[in-house]
């Protein structure tokens, strides 16, 4: 669920991360790296279902 409000905050509603970290009452940092922990996923589970990316 919390990985959804990343999303939702960081793609949907356009926050920074700075903004999520207060929201949510965490680090800076931590946002950025769910962020870059939920993309690399995400690009994961793209390229094994046969999305080519980069191509």
């Amino acid at each position: 669920m919390r990985k959804i409000k990343f999303l939702n905050c960081f793609i949907t509603v356009g926050k920074k991360g700075k903004e999520i970290a207060k929201e949510l009452n965490i680090t800076e940092i931590k946002v950025k790296t769910k962020l870059y922990r939920i993309r690399k996923k995400i690009k994961k589970e793209l390229m094994e279902g046969g999305y080519e990316y980069g191509k």
